[in-house]
């Protein structure tokens, strides 16, 4: 924990001066040096009273309270719209909106009442969340729903009988989904990044992989896929596809475990990473440049930070921050959602919940 204490040092500074004035009072006339006294401990008092007015206290997510702190120093923190996260549980996942400018969040779909649960979030299009659900007992085969997010409780069907090795995502426009699939076969053994319209019609193979792939992103237009391949946990290497002409190419590779990445607009993704020799709450949240290919830490917290979202103007971005210290293999930590500058200057707390999805345009 960050603390910036005026009080304490103050009290520091009030007994250094009673100090040094009586050792002075040994040796000079002590009803002059009372008055003296009495003048430099009043000055203190003035002094102490008026810092306390801007004293700042930070916790360890450097947290700006939008209640209390709506001019964040001059920072533009885009305090309209509404993001969308969620809050999973063991036995429910409940999604939720949240109003910026009201600071309000809303419960807009739950699946406690559901006998299909929601397994995996494929992202958002056109204010609509990507959903894969099943029964409790399937974990990679289930139904492809788009949830309303406008709190009326309505999912429309995408794909019957939907099944990956991992969740699908989604492309921005809501035309595309992208997933992997595995075969153990001897003749085709390995895993596929598959790509199809969004009722998983006209299917196509863009890459393949046979020891492991893991699909991270779309861009924003919706013509390119950021992913990764291979077997080293230390080690990601970063792949590019376009899915008009199949062009492929690697990007980069990133020391450290890869948890999450986000593309947020032409120039720049952003990543959680975690290096493996560190501890689980070492994980923080990274931006990539496309151009200069190089990569800047942007959150420094004593929690896991994760799944980072960015606005479409690129210029905040959400995501889960929690203390994964004791119980690393919880799959339904509970956190917090927060909001952060692209930067990372100045971040704040907005809901309690585990899963961030994305923003309504």
């Amino acid at each position: 924990m960050i603390i910036i204490n005026a009080k304490s040092q103050k009290k520091q500074n009030l007994f250094c001066a009673l100090a040094f004035l009586g050792n002075i009072m040994k040796k000079q006339n002590v009803s002059i040096l009372i008055i003296l006294m009495v003048v430099i401990i009043a000055a203190i008092a003035i002094y102490w009273t008026s810092a306390n007015k801007g004293e700042i206290q930070k916790n360890d997510e450097d947290v700006v309270d939008f209640k209390d702190n709506q001019d964040t120093k001059g920072v533009d923190f885009n305090l309209k719209g509404t993001v969308i996260y969620a809050n999973r549980l063991k036995d429910k996942s409940d999604i939720y909106t949240y109003a910026l400018e009201t600071k309000e969040p809303k419960k807009v779909f739950t699946d406690a009442d559901e006998s299909e649960k929601i397994k995996n979030f494929g992202g958002m299009s056109n204010n609509k969340a990507l959903v894969q659900m099943s029964n409790s007992k399937q974990e990679f085969i289930g139904i492809l729903y788009n949830i309303l997010i406008d709190g009326s409780g309505k999912r429309e069907s995408l794909v019957s009988d939907f099944a990956s090795t991992q969740g699908p995502k989604i492309s921005p426009n809501g035309k595309k989904i992208t997933y992997t699939l595995f075969s153990n076969a001897e003749a085709d053994f390995g895993f596929k990044l598959i790509v199809a319209n969004s009722d998983n019609t006209s299917k196509f193979e863009l890459d393949n992989d046979n020891s492991n792939l893991i699909i991270f992103s779309w861009n924003p237009d919706s013509s390119k896929i950021c992913y990764s391949k291979g077997s080293n946990e230390n080690e990601f290497k970063i792949y590019i596809a376009d899915i008009n002409n199949n062009d492929k190419k690697e990007l980069t590779t990133i020391q450290g475990q890869v948890n999450s990445i986000h593309w947020g607009n032409d120039d720049l993704f952003v990543t959680s990473v975690c290096n493996k020799n560190k501890s689980f709450n070492d994980t923080e949240i990274y931006k990539f440049n496309l151009k200069k290919t190089k990569l800047q830490q942007i959150t420094k917290n004593k929690t896991y930070d994760n799944y980072p979202v960015l606005s479409s103007d690129g210029q905040n971005f959400i995501y889960f921050a929690a203390n994964y210290d004791k119980d690393k293999t919880n799959l339904y930590k509970q956190g917090e959602i927060f909001i952060s500058d692209i930067n990372g200057d100045h971040t704040a707390k907005l809901s309690e919940g585990n899963y961030p999805i994305g923003w309504m345009e």
